[in-house]
């Protein structure tokens, strides 16, 4: 019985160690599987836009089988930079002739059962794997179930729920936590507000409308960051927005005191929304809060749905890039954590968020 007590924690580390050495090989373009990817061109395309954590689940995409077009429009050479081998009528012989070790199928009107079952078939026979992505790529987790009907594994999308036991034990705890970080911080509450309020004229707090949960307007603490006057200088700087979508951002903002960028920096300038937290207008974890006008903006790409919870002090959108994050990529990592939301992606979010602080990604 001992033996086997002392076998858990050496497994845990043994194996924390191996995803160590894998992802860091990964990183440097080794141990990866090198995929054909066949479809349509906006759903390839959409997937190959997620390059990076690609490389990371051990994908390299090294080819392209398109979707066949009956239409006059020619067909393009390289999708992304990645060549077009093929239509998806030659899947399992481009396959075969360059090795590739699996074949990944996106949602197209031309996968049929009964191609993709031959296709499954023909790829048996040199060992390469086959990939199926469902119709909704960022939904993943405990909400996806294999359902066999018939004979057919369906798979089964289950509603999320945004009520019950796990979010008010959520709640609980994100009011809990953010009161003990506010008392064992305060003296660094203090210290922050000093420098601000000398380093420039103008209030310590930063207060300013945002949108929460359902659509409720909240009003948002930060320290100050910029010039007193900073919102009505926005005009003049018009021509310097480097934002995608709906989102107002500047690189070198000149409204940014010298006080402000370094607690920009280190994000030191979020910490009075602890206090918005303990009230329960947000979650320590959560999506982006926006603003009024970007709420106003929100289109069919889904953003409206990240007011299904609380917004939170840091997200998948803060540990993806901070600032550096392009609108499509913010509200897609916002609606991949609203869609499936666990305690575990929460404590994962915490742990990532804190290195990303220290390295300062992405922050201006």
């Amino acid at each position: 019985m001992l033996a086997c007590n002392r076998q858990g924690p050496l497994t845990l580390v043994g194996r924390k160690s191996l995803r160590n050495v894998v992802s860091r090989a990964r990183r440097q373009g080794r141990c990866l599987r090198s995929v054909l990817v066949a479809g349509d061109a906006e759903e390839i395309h959409e997937l190959v836009s997620r390059a990076g954590d690609l490389q990371k689940s051990g994908w390299k995409i090294d080819g392209i089988c398109l979707a066949t077009n009956n239409t006059a429009v020619a067909t393009p050479v390289a999708i992304d930079d990645i060549p077009i081998l093929g239509t998806d009528d030659d899947i399992a012989r481009i396959a075969q002739l360059h090795k590739f070790d699996a074949v990944a199928l996106l949602p197209s009107g031309r996968h049929t059962h009964s191609r993709t079952r031959k296709l499954s078939w023909d790829l048996e026979g040199f060992g390469a794997d086959l990939l199926i992505a469902p119709v909704l790529m960022d939904v993943v987790g405990p909400r996806l179930h294999i359902a066999p009907l018939a004979g057919l594994p369906l798979l089964q999308m289950s509603a999320p729920r945004y009520t019950g036991p796990a979010w008010a034990v959520k709640n609980i705890c994100d009011r809990v936590f953010a009161l003990l970080i506010l008392i064992s911080i305060t003296p660094v509450l203090f210290a922050i507000a000093a420098a601000v309020r000398y380093g420039s004229p103008g209030p310590v707090l930063f207060r300013q409308p945002r949108v929460g949960r359902g659509g409720k307007l909240f009003t948002m603490y930060k320290f100050r960051s910029m010039v007193a006057d900073a919102e009505q200088r926005i005009g003049e700087l018009a021509d310097q927005d480097v934002g995608a979508g709906v989102l107002f951002k500047v690189v070198d903002d000149p409204r940014v005191t010298p006080v402000g960028r370094f607690i920009r920096r280190y994000s030191l300038d979020e910490l009075p929304q602890l206090f918005n937290v303990v009230k329960g207008d947000m979650s320590l974890v959560g999506p982006r809060p926006p603003l009024e006008t970007e709420v106003a903006q929100y289109g069919e790409d889904g953003a409206a749905r990240r007011l299904f919870v609380k917004p939170g002090l840091t997200g998948l959108w803060q540990v993806s890039g901070r600032s550096n994050l392009p609108w499509e990529e913010a509200v897609r990592a916002d609606l991949r954590y609203v869609e499936n939301w666990t305690f575990a992606m929460d404590l994962s979010i915490l742990r990532r968020t804190l290195r990303a602080v220290l390295r300062s990604d992405g922050a201006y």
